[in-house]
């Protein structure tokens, strides 16, 4: 038997170790109880910022159960590996963004009725019991099935004993497991399961459970500080359940659930400056979240069904909190991308070659980011605030370094354009007739670089996206030591100088010291990459990004998606290059130009689609 516990924070408790005997008998006990800690874990910082205390959550538990080997069944449907990353990822999630207390993971052949009844009849509401106020989240993903009447069927889960997808005999009924949870809802103060499987919505038919059921239950309003119990299903009684590798390794269902504890499902209040969430995503909030976003990634062929589970109508119910809401305020640390990847199809760390241009991209996952000033930066200019929380909701790939001579050259060749002015600083060649193939092409205009692009069967990327991928999951101005990551006026010349003095003090002679200085830009993928494995992302050359420049779009642009304003007059620009102070290499600086000029540090890098 493979049987996980799992405890958080275990820094903060009394004692740690396997739980007491009496508490878990054999065989359930086993040494699979890795950690067992007896003390609360929710931080009261976190219960702070979102206007609780801890007189109002009490311990945070977890039931996982997940199939994803059949061994006999037919051979095509033996692996469903898009359950394996379901328990993985919301396993990752629970121990590293959330509070619980206990996650218990029965993977496999563990997943019974035996092991069901134990920990949802006996175990658990033993615990909810002496842990007032505490919440209890039960998941599942794996193959299911149903039979009977379209309106009234008996819906089961399949045990990996299962021979076939309609193997009865080897299933769980799913209206025994709501026998089961009710123990749970009895003893705990707030429930939540959440049920992936084909056919899921039988979970709610025969006997159904409250007084609000299907889109209803979307509707409501349930406050975390209130008991309440309810469950989503992945779908309805006759739909099938989907995974589309263009989301990740995971179940469509599994994958909308964490991006909207990203921070994306976090939907009300709405703020008279037009911001969103107050930082605890409830019940309703994913609710209303996965049925839009799971039925419009499937084409409506699966749409989440919420229900209320308390036999008197819920006025409370399950809460997460907003992980990057978390993050911003330092309650938790940051998921390292490569880490918030390892459930999607792609991940961080894979590239691949475009065989038109020679460049390499890199696949930068989708998420939500702060936008715009960095936290504790002091240098912020009015243009990068106020910071908001932007959602990229689909990956793309980005180029590992700005666009090189050598790749533009090939552009030109194969579209009898010209290569562009070769650059000068004052009468100095800073790469006489191109010969360096291995430095970024620079004196391109806008149109220039969106061409390019286009060319190599992508686009320039949006300032969001831009951004986004040169944070690299961090949350600072820069990913490192300034000197480390990028070429700059101080280091950019055969001597180091201080140009920020410089600048502030002899500014009418700051381009004749760099001149002396011969300062210049510098060939590609030289200093040290960001968590996305991307180069020169500060410094070196500016680059070109896809939108007209906004001075004040932070204060009312869209915070999903954003491509920038409609219209204007400058394109922007970002990253730093050569020529200017430190000031101006930071992740969030932004400038602007005529989208015709040419200079000898403005160059790009693209999305490859």
């Amino acid at each position: 038997m493979r049987i996980f516990i799992i405890l958080l924070w275990s820094a903060l408790a009394f004692g740690q170790g396997k739980p007491p005997a009496s508490l878990v008998p054999e065989p359930y006990y086993r040494e699979k109880f890795v950690r067992w800690v007896d003390s609360r874990s929710m931080a009261d910082k976190a219960l702070n910022l979102i206007g609780l205390t801890s007189r109002d959550v009490g311990k945070s538990f977890a039931l996982i159960a997940g199939v994803s080997k059949y061994p006999n069944m037919p051979k095509g449907d033996r692996e469903l590996p898009a359950a394996a990353a379901d328990i993985e990822a919301l396993e990752n999630y629970l121990k590293n963004q959330e509070f619980f207390d206990e996650i218990v993971v029965l993977r496999d052949a563990d997943v019974t009725s035996d092991n069901l009844e134990y920990f949802l009849q006996n175990y658990f509401p033993d615990r909810l019991r002496n842990s007032p106020k505490s919440r209890f989240l039960f998941a599942y993903s794996g193959h299911g099935m149903a039979e009977g009447s379209k309106d009234n069927p008996t819906g089961y889960l399949l045990k990996s004993t299962a021979r076939s997808l309609q193997d009865k005999l080897n299933g769980i009924n799913m209206t025994v497991l709501r026998v089961y949870l009710e123990q749970v809802v009895d003893a705990g103060y707030q429930t939540l399961a959440l049920i992936n499987a084909c056919n899921s919505g039988a979970f709610f038919s025969r006997r159904p459970f409250g007084s609000a059921a299907g889109a209803a239950a979307a509707g409501g309003i349930y406050f975390p500080k209130n008991a309440g119990a309810h469950a989503i299903t992945a779908g309805g009684s006759n739909q099938l359940t989907w995974h589309d590798p263009k989301l990740g390794r995971g179940s469509v269902f599994f994958e909308k659930v964490l991006a909207g504890l990203g921070g994306q499902a976090d939907m009300f209040p709405i703020y008279p400056d037009g911001h969103r969430g107050d930082g605890v995503i409830t019940v309703d909030e994913i609710a209303t979240y996965l049925r839009e976003e799971v039925s419009l990634a499937t084409n409506q062929a699966q749409i989440p069904i919420p229900a209320d589970l308390a036999l008197n109508r819920s006025l409370g119910g399950f809460f997460f909190l907003n992980r990057q809401r978390m993050i911003a305020n330092g309650v938790v640390p940051e998921w390292p991308p490569k880490r918030g990847s390892s459930f999607g199809g792609p991940k961080v760390g894979d590239s691949k070659l475009n065989p038109k241009d020679g460049l390499t991209y890199m696949y930068i996952p989708p998420g939500t980011f702060r936008m715009g000033c960095s936290p504790e930066d002091g240098e912020c200019y009015d243009n990068e605030k106020p910071a908001r929380e932007v959602t990229l909701t689909k990956g793309f790939w980005l180029g590992q370094t700005e666009v090189t001579v050598e790749a533009y050259r090939r552009h030109t060749q194969a579209t009898g354009k010209e290569m562009p002015p070769e650059p000068k600083f004052k009468d100095r060649a800073l790469n006489p007739g191109w010969r360096n193939g291995k430095m970024p092409i620079v004196d391109v205009t806008w149109d220039e670089a969106k061409s390019y692009c286009e060319w190599t069967g992508g686009r320039l990327p949006t300032e969001a996206e831009w951004e986004y991928a040169a944070r690299g999951g961090m949350s600072g101005a820069r990913h490192g030591a300034l000197a480390d990551v990028a070429w700059y006026g101080d280091n950019a010349g055969k001597s180091r100088i201080d140009t920020a003095r410089i600048w502030a003090s002899e500014q009418s002679k700051y381009g004749d010291r760099l001149f002396e200085n011969e300062n210049t830009f510098h060939g590609v993928g030289l200093k040290t990459p960001n968590a996305f494995g991307l180069y020169d992302m500060l410094g070196n050359v500016w680059e070109w990004v896809a939108g007209w420049y906004g001075e004040k779009y932070y204060v009312s642009g869209e915070t999903t998606d954003p491509e920038g304003p409609p219209k204007g007059e400058y394109r922007a620009l970002r990253g730093g290059s050569w020529y200017y102070p430190p000031v101006n290499a930071r992740v969030s600086f932004r400038v602007r130009d005529e989208p015709a000029n040419r200079n000898d540090d403005f160059g790009f890098r693209c999305v490859g689609e």
